[in-house]
């Protein structure tokens, strides 16, 4: 069996073993945990590709196939052989039946991979031509299955090429000498001479043909067991089947029923007295040993020699046994190395098998640095990447590297990557329980090398704390017992319930990635439900002291889409602007899922509040203001979305003034179809009066659709209000303005776009009415029409700019044809 070296892999892990048991540290407490470095193979010939391609192999051949394969000391060289080794009888020739009838199979085999089987019905003769010659020495393998088959059995006969046979051999299966499983001679047509030795069925045998006498017409055999080597028998003075043959020139198969046939040789063996082998060359930098592993070596001297490819020699060394022999080598700058090995035969019967030659060198671990995120970080994000600095020595040497990066989250694998040169490798991965967690990376070269990072903690959103929302900074944590229940919105639809006395509540093993439902039910407070979307955007909830004045408030969820909200699970999401550390900033501060269409919920009094209706399809619509002034029943209109905009754009703008409930209110829809936007500016102010303003204010989000809705006050609801806004979208910036109320004027509802048509069309107009003699007063007319247009709002913002700049270029070229008395 062909042996091969301990990997370097396994050597990594007996290493390892090694330091835990005898507790010695791996590393330094603050480093990674590395393998020492170790010698390991940088490149290795042990294969059949590999030992064919050498660049040397006198009397030497490559037996066996991938890994199994060797090179050995050619000490049979007939003149033909054939093993079927090829795994086919292509150059085999049917001169009686069909060739079909026999197949090359891989067992049972006297020696190689395959053999020849008979495995058809019929009879067929097969044969094989070769160079015509008077041979001194033939030999075959031949076995039956059952040496008393009562049917005919293996034939293989030698012949001249014009029908003169020499050596005809059967074994009787009782019907030509009466003796089963004896080895019999054919000759002169129907004649049979025993040879006195008898064979055992399923069992291998050589027969060797020597002494051939063509004069005479006779010959000798030898038998020998393949499976123990042993002679079984011999026999001389054998007849020819026809007398007169002076020569040999085909092998033919016949009769061949349940009987196979393997490695059929023509001519006498000539036994080397030297081979050489040089392998193909090593490309290993910093090459330090040799490792030659010779299987078989028997009446052989072996000179092994290791140099570079320039001929330089870096080690040599002389073996006579079988073993993984080591040369250690002097130092080179070469990185092209090639082994020799000069084989002497000693005695008779020399044995030599090379199984494989490898060139090793000092293998350095792989290198962690610039790990992410640090350790004992706050997450503030389910969607986690984790990055870490690969570097390797053996990434710039002529043998090369790969590392394979491995994260492990709380011990289990959750992805890889692999490098082959120094480089930043980054993997995502979500987290999606509160609490703290560890990570950690392996980093594994391809020569086995292996280190492990120190263990890092990261910590994902795990509590929630109670505020008095009159005073957001101020936990609730004397109110005594407090008892919160949370709904998940999963497939498992699980229901938890918290207890606690110091205002913060432990979520650990609750969802953080997916939205949770609240309810709160404190001693001095109003009952309160509140909506978190997630816990990596929102860690706290907030209370109304029952002491302060508020309103029970109900939202009815009015639904103009057709369905698409009232059909997709409607949630209501309140906020209030509160002041946290000296900044105002929008904080959710109740919510829920719709019932029937209505939501319920107390507002405190006298202040302003943001709403936002959502559908489990990602569609939202904002309400802006709300102001909690009375306990009623508040509608919220959700509407269609706006056609597409003229021109293919897919954003659309829309203000409208509606009174259809009774309340006079200002509408506003923003709809971007490819959600791209990022902000939306609104101001809304009274037409004339600037100071007098419903809203100037800035809603971040990925839009998506905005619908926000104002009410009137009511001294103001005969006012006409001009609603401007601008969007960030990337690269474009969206803006317009658009004026709506009671009492719109005819220009008021004419289209944006004709709009446009019309202040543009009459800037040309208007300068085109002016002559020379009266162009300078045309200057100032055609500039004084485009800023009229703009200023009146007839046209959106960043048109209107253009307009006006139109305007005032039109009138300088005016001035100048004037001047100048030509054309324009």
């Amino acid at each position: 069996m062909k042996s091969k070296r301990v990997t370097a892999g396994v050597v990594t892990a007996l290493l390892l073993t090694a330091l835990a048991a005898t507790g010695m540290p791996a590393a330094a407490a603050n480093t990674s945990m590395q393998a020492s470095d170790q010698l390991v193979v940088g490149s290795q010939h042990s294969t059949d590709s590999d030992f064919q391609n050498a660049q040397t192999l006198t009397n030497l051949t490559v037996d066996g196939s991938g890994e199994s394969a060797s090179v050995n000391l050619n000490t049979e060289q007939a003149t033909f052989r054939d093993g079927f080794e090829d795994g086919n009888i292509d150059d085999w020739t049917a001169t009686n039946g069909d060739k079909s009838e026999y197949s090359v199979v891989s067992s049972p085999v006297a020696d190689g991979d395959y053999a020849l089987q008979w495995t058809g019905s019929n009879r067929a003769v097969i044969r094989q031509s070769f160079t015509s010659d008077s041979y001194s020495e033939l030999s075959f393998a031949m076995r039956v299955g059952d040496v008393s088959d009562g049917a005919d059995q293996p034939f293989v006969g030698y012949e001249d090429g014009s029908g003169g046979r020499s050596v005809s051999m059967r074994i009787d299966d009782g019907s030509l000498i009466g003796d089963a499983g004896s080895l019999v001679s054919h000759y002169g047509g129907s004649n049979y001479e025993d040879t006195g030795i008898n064979l055992q069925d399923g069992t291998f045998y050589r027969i060797v043909v020597t002494n051939i006498d063509y004069d005479n017409g006779t010959f000798a055999i030898e038998v020998v067991n393949v499976d123990t080597g042993s002679t079984v028998g011999t026999a001389s003075d054998i007849s020819f089947y026809d007398s007169g043959v002076t020569h040999i020139s085909e092998v033919f198969v016949d009769y061949a029923k349940d009987a196979s046939v393997d490695t059929i040789e023509v001519g006498a063996a000539e036994i080397p007295t030297a081979a050489t082998y040089v392998s193909q060359v090593h490309d290993v930098t910093a090459a330090e040993q040799a490792a030659i592993n010779i299987e078989q070596a028997s009446n052989v001297s072996i000179e092994a020699t290791v140099r570079t490819d320039g001929g330089t020699t870096l080690a040599t060394d002389t073996f006579t046994s079988a073993s993984n022999h080591t040369l250690n080598l002097s130092d080179t700058s070469s990185s092209q190395l090639e082994t020799v090995l000069d084989v002497t035969v000693t005695g008779e019967n020399p044995q030599f098998s090379l199984a494989d030659e490898s060139i090793l060198f000092t293998n350095h671990q792989p290198e962690a640095s610039n790990l992410s995120p640090e350790d004992n970080a706050k997450l503030d994000s389910r969607d986690t990447t984790f990055t870490i600095d690969v570097s390797d020595p053996e990434f710039a040497t002529a043998q090369g590297d790969s590392v394979e990066a491995r994260l492990f989250v709380d011990d289990q694998q959750v992805g890889s990557q692999t490098v082959t040169s120094n480089s930043t490798v980054s993997i995502d991965h979500q987290m999606s329980e509160g609490g703290p967690h560890t990570y950690h990376w392996e980093l594994e070269d391809s020569y086995g090398g292996l280190t492990t990072t120190n263990q890092r903690t990261i910590n994902v959103p795990s509590e929630l704390t109670i505020y008095n929302v009159s005073a957001p900074g101020q936990l609730i944590d004397n109110a005594g017992e407090v008892e919160l229940t949370f709904y998940t919105y999963d497939e498992s639809n699980e229901v938890f319930t918290r207890s606690v006395s110091d205002g913060t509540v432990n979520l650990t093993g609750l969802p953080v990635d997916q939205e949770i439902t609240v309810t709160a039910n404190v001693n001095g407070y109003y009952s309160r439900q509140t909506i978190i979307e997630s816990l990596y955007q929102q860690q706290g909830i907030y209370l109304l002291n029952d002491s302060r004045k508020a309103y029970e408030t109900e939202f009815k969820l009015n639904d103009n889409t057709g369905g698409s909200f009232s059909k997709n699970e409607p949630r209501i999401i309140i906020e209030r602007a509160l002041n946290k550390s000296g900044n105002t900033q929008w904080v959710n501060v109740a919510g829920g899922r719709f019932g029937v269409n209505n939501y319920r919920t107390t507002l405190e009094a006298q202040e302003r509040y943001r709403l936002t209706v959502k559908n489990s399809q990602g569609d939202s619509r904002v309400f802006y203001p709300y102001d909690a002034e009375a306990a009623q029943v508040v509608p919220l209109d959700v509407g269609s979305v706006s056609a597409e905009a003229a021109g293919g754009d897919s954003y659309t703008a829309e203000a409208a003034y509606r009174n259809d409930s009774g309340t006079p209110r200002v509408s506003f829809e923003y709809v971007d179809k490819a959600n791209q936007t990022t902000s939306v500016s609104v101001h809304v102010y009274e037409r004339g009066n600037q100071s007098n303003q419903l809203v100037n204010d800035t809603f971040t989000g990925e839009y998506g659709t905005l619908d926000l809705v104002w009410t009137i006050p009511e001294n103001s609801t005969a006012t006409s209000w001009v609603v401007e806004y601008s969007a960030d979208r990337g690269d474009n910036t969206p803006n317009g303005r658009q004026i709506v109320g009671p009492r719109q004027t005819v220009l008021d509802q004419i289209p944006v776009w004709l709009k446009t048509i019309i202040s543009v069309g009459s800037v040309f107009i208007v300068a085109g009415l002016f002559s020379r003699a009266n162009g300078a007063i045309g200057g100032v007319i055609t500039a004084a029409v485009g800023g009229m247009w703009w200023f009146v709002g007839f046209l959106p913002a960043s048109v209107g700019v253009g307009v006006v700049a139109l305007s005032f270029l039109t009138a300088g070229m005016i001035f100048v044809r004037d001047a100048g008395g030509g054309y324009l």
